[in-house]
């Protein structure tokens, strides 16, 4: 078994590949699809609340521990673990995830379909009936009841009989995944100019588009639909610097959802112009809005043709650079591991482990190309990201806050961006996000108990009597998922949960020790000596991070009393000089002789102070 010093890594060419990477995962279809359905359901402007609450307490604080996490101990989502190895599961039920979310490139496939079929002379093919993909159920647009018939995977009664794979949309699935396995096959160096595309053309695109739209007719109504406040419909709970790039991901991410919003109900407020609607009446959130509403907006334009392609290359360069990500994220993590333990090796380890991941995820994926594909896509986006996603973002937070400890963590913030991080994101990882995501996991657990729940069925809104015979009062047709696809959804979010608690079981096993478990791996030898028992005290646990950094120091001016490890007592401020050899020699002790607290030093690097003329010291990492 190979070290981890040992290990091919490749790095960024640049910070701004980096960045925009960031930046292009975080922003992704459902920015188009779903920001702006749920900010005018709960509020319109004052739903802006709630979502800055979230980003600042939950989102914000999360992504920073995760960029931080990652760059301190360049390693992927499972290998990153050596800090906590207990806690290796977590990168495992990544992984895992990761796996299950093939159905989100298929969307992109079917984007790409919308976007072949927007170079059509004359009117685009969803806009009139007489197609052989039309039901007889087909009327004009302004009864809404031709939406989805393109793609046709939704003609199937019911998710036990799916019928075969159309070949047209198998074509261009294979192409999704084709642009997807060229961006990837040497990693980073190709990813990394990819981003310069698939993160930039969205918001030039969303430009155009927006220009274009707000000068419709009944663009201004769906606007003021879309930011009007509502406070009565607030639901809350519904090595570059990693400081940096998490703020200006944030930021980007937030940006580009509101300035989505106004594109979409620009446009949604012209198609209830047209058909003398409401713009609730044709509100939709989801593949609703993308492939039903959306299509026929742009359907009735001047040169229709022009306004489809730009909005599906935009969803489609959207879909690619979060997707690319999020496969990277498992190439990555599980390659590491075979890398390991000599698993598989060579020149083109690289370019065939791509190949067979994106192999394994295009087969997975044929099951939406069928008539019942429709089924199975809202069966994964139920239970594939739900509950099992935020369980593994609560199991981060508090693997590294508590079981690492903050102490270590900022520390190697420190060392690697110069600065330690303040006290509200020490507050926020180690109580706030957590005690945050844990309402939403008991909220979430909850709800699943409700036989109604939207886990549990298929709402569609086309007109088809004779397969959806429970109509609402509402006019949206229900189909009820079967006991044996709910075990299926349940399958999925519980395999990622059992993960995190197995590789626990197996750390802890496999050490033979609960403290080595918990304990960074570079740890392991001092602690078979006696000595870095740091865990085993009730400081690692109660502490919110070194206290004489910038800025919680500036919290405790006063010279107080601090009695150290060894029993002996000094004055804060005083005797700072004396507490930083001790803590020095401790370090070199558990360190097997590296100076330093930071896990690069303990893997296999080295510290050397050279003295400088005029007395100044230069540290030097080799």
């Amino acid at each position: 078994m190979k070290p981890a010093s040992e290990l091919p890594r490749q790095h960024w060419d640049s910070q701004v590949e980096f960045v925009l990477s960031a930046v292009g995962f975080a922003i992704d279809l459902a920015n188009v699809w779903r920001f702006p359905y749920l900010c005018y359901k709960y509020g319109g402007g004052a739903f802006l609340i709630p979502y800055i609450v979230c980003n600042i307490f939950q989102a914000m604080p999360l992504l920073y521990l995760e960029i931080s996490l990652g760059q301190t101990q360049q390693a992927g989502c499972i290998q990153v673990w050596d800090v906590s190895p207990a806690g290796r599961g977590i990168g495992v039920a990544q992984c895992l995830l990761g796996i299950g979310m093939f159905y989100y490139n298929v969307m992109v496939g079917w984007c790409i379909f919308f976007f072949f079929n927007s170079f059509t002379a004359g009117e685009l093919p969803w806009m009139t009936c007489g197609h052989d993909f039309n039901t007889p159920w087909c009327r004009t647009v302004d009864q809404f009841r031709n939406l989805r018939g393109l793609l046709a995977v939704h003609q199937s009664p019911n998710i036990e009989t799916l019928g075969r794979p159309r070949f047209v949309l198998v074509a261009c699935i294979f192409i999704a995944y084709a642009i997807i396995f060229f961006a990837l096959w040497r990693g980073i160096k190709s990813s990394g100019k990819v981003v310069y595309i698939t993160a930039t053309m969205p918001v030039l695109l969303l430009v155009i588009l927006l220009i274009n739209g707000v000068q419709l007719p009944g663009a201004t109504k769906g606007i003021d639909y879309y930011i009007r406040p509502d406070v009565s419909k607030i639901d809350l709970f519904r090595s570059s610097n990693c400081y940096r790039d998490t703020i200006i991901t944030i930021v980007c991410n937030a940006c580009f959802s509101f300035l989505s919003g106004f594109v979409v109900f620009a446009y949604l407020g012209y198609m209830a112009d047209l058909t003398n609607r409401s713009v609730e009446a044709v509100a939709s959130d989801g593949p609703g809005l993308v492939f039903q509403v959306y299509p026929l907006a742009v359907g009735t334009l001047p040169i229709p043709q022009l306004w489809s392609c730009l909005f599906f290359f935009m969803l489609i360069n959207l879909g690619v650079d979060s997707f690319m990500t999020g496969v990277e994220t498992v190439l990555t993590g599980f390659g590491e591991v075979l890398l390991k333990f000599d698993c598989m090796n060579g020149k083109y380890f690289r370019v065939t482990f791509t190949f067979l991941y994106l192999l394994l995820h295009f087969l997975l994926a044929l099951l939406l190309s069928t008539p019942g594909g429709m089924y199975v896509w809202n069966l994964q986006n139920n239970f594939v990201p739900g509950l099992s996603l935020i369980f593994i973002a609560f199991c981060d937070a508090v693997a590294i806050a508590w079981l690492y400890g903050l102490d270590e963590f900022c520390s190697d913030i420190k060392n690697a961006i110069g600065i330690s991080p303040g006290i509200f994101w020490r507050i926020t990882w180690k109580i706030i996000s957590p005690a945050f995501i844990l309402c939403i996991i008991v909220a979430t657990i909850y709800t699943s108990f409700d036989t109604t729940s939207y886990l549990y069925f298929y709402a569609y809104s086309m007109y088809h009597p004779e397969l959806f015979p429970n109509r609402t009062s509402d006019g949206v047709y229900l189909y009820f998922y079967s006991d044996s696809a709910k075990a299926i959804g349940w399958t999925l979010t519980l395999v990622q949960i059992a993960a995190i608690f197995l590789f626990a079981i197996i750390a802890i096993v496999q050490y033979r020790s609960v403290l080595k478990a918990i304990s960074p791996v570079w740890q392991h030898a001092a602690i078979d000596s006696g000595g870095s028992r740091t865990r085993a005290s009730w400081r690692h646990w109660l502490s919110l991070g070194p206290t004489n950094v910038f800025p919680l120091r500036q919290l405790c001016p006063a010279k107080l009393p601090v009695t150290d490890l060894t029993g002996q007592q000094s004055v804060d401020g005083e005797g700072d000089e004396l507490q930083s050899r001790r803590r020095r020699q401790d370090q070199q002790h558990e360190n097997g002789g590296y100076i330093g607290s930071e896990a690069s030093a303990a893997r296999g690097g080295r510290y050397q102070a050279d003295v400088l003329d005029g007395g100044a010291i230069e540290i030097h990492y080799k």
